[in-house]
């Protein structure tokens, strides 16, 4: 089990840095200049919904 976790966080690890820093072409951004573009609003709802989520999933393991 240990292995597949391990194989787990390697390949999230290698997507994060896929989108975070290459470019498909000179003039195409990286996932981190397009993450900078946003504004307050989207990163005040992705964390309250993220919030939520962690919420909801709580209860729902927890009651159900």
């Amino acid at each position: 089990m240990g292995i597949v976790i391990g194989g787990i966080i390697a390949f999230l690890g290698i997507a994060f840095s896929e989108f975070m820093f290459t470019k498909d072409c000179p003039d195409c951004l990286t996932g981190l200049e397009v993450l900078k573009q946003e504004g307050p609003h989207f990163w005040t709802w992705a964390i309250i919904l993220s919030l939520l989520a962690g919420v909801a999933t709580y209860i729902v393991t927890r009651v159900v």
